[in-house]
């Protein structure tokens, strides 16, 4: 498995327990926590989408090289605007508090497009940034090849 596939594996595992008490009055199954994009999202849920990676210099005069993955995590409620919107709210601090517990670090959250192929939906994307303390995602490193000058 990668790094890139751990750390989402991670986050997973803690999201699961965003619905481990009910939201709003509503008791909801565990697997309502997705680790990849849902194909049919039954809301309310939340899932994990494609992330975004660099490199980052950490320490004295950047002395040690770091990989910092960012998950967007989509949050999706239904029902009228208002519960909506309040079930977002509550949803989105459970994903917060959970990001914190995976060992991630939530970074921001901003409205962002859903589309079920039904209803109007409102979502929220929370970017969780997890740090992989490696320059590559796979194990063993690749080989490095170099330049030899010829004559």
């Amino acid at each position: 498995m990668s790094k890139l596939s751990e750390a989402r594996a991670t986050l997973h595992a803690a999201l699961v327990h965003v619905f481990d008490e009910p939201v709003n009055g509503l008791t909801l199954s565990n697997e309502r926590a997705h680790q990849w994009p849902a194909q049919q999202p039954n809301a309310p849920c939340v899932w994990i989408e494609q992330p975004i990676g660099e490199l980052r210099e950490v320490g004295r005069q950047g002395s040690v090289l770091i990989s910092e993955v960012t998950f967007p995590v989509k949050v999706v409620f239904d029902g009228a605007d208002r519960a909506q919107v309040a079930g977002l709210d509550e949803l989105v601090s459970r994903v917060w508090d959970q990001a914190w517990a995976a060992g991630g670090r939530p970074v921001r959250f901003r409205p962002g497009p859903v589309d079920v192929g039904g209803p109007h939906l409102r979502a929220t994307v929370v970017d969780v940034e997890m740090t992989v303390r490696a320059v590559t995602f796979c194990d063993p490193a690749p080989a490095r090849t170099q330049e030899v000058p010829v004559g």
